[in-house]
């Protein structure tokens, strides 16, 4: 069972990075500060107050798939290394 659940956590932890790093670079060539290092849930908080303020609908569509598909991916990564530990620690 653990080594089925190896590969989607792999592949959620490229997808959520690659989401979360393109989320970063549209905050900055919005002229928002951001942090590479640190502060990224602050980034989020900034990120969804972006789309709040964008007033191209078209624009905010997208943005509001890029700041859901971090959601998602966050939460199945956790989700997914959440049954992983479980399902380890109860053989």
């Amino acid at each position: 069972m653990s080594g089925l659940l190896i590969l989607p956590i792999i592949i959620l932890v490229i997808v959520c990075n690659y989401y979360w790093y393109y989320m970063k670079n549209i905050l900055s060539d919005n002229d928002i500060k951001v942090s590479y290092w640190h502060s990224h849930f602050k980034n989020l908080s900034n990120f969804n107050g972006l789309i709040k303020n964008t007033k191209d609908p078209l624009l905010k569509a997208s943005y509001n798939r890029i700041y859901y598909r971090v959601i998602v991916s966050m939460f199945l990564f956790i989700l997914f290394g959440l049954i992983l530990f479980l399902s380890e620690t109860n053989r």
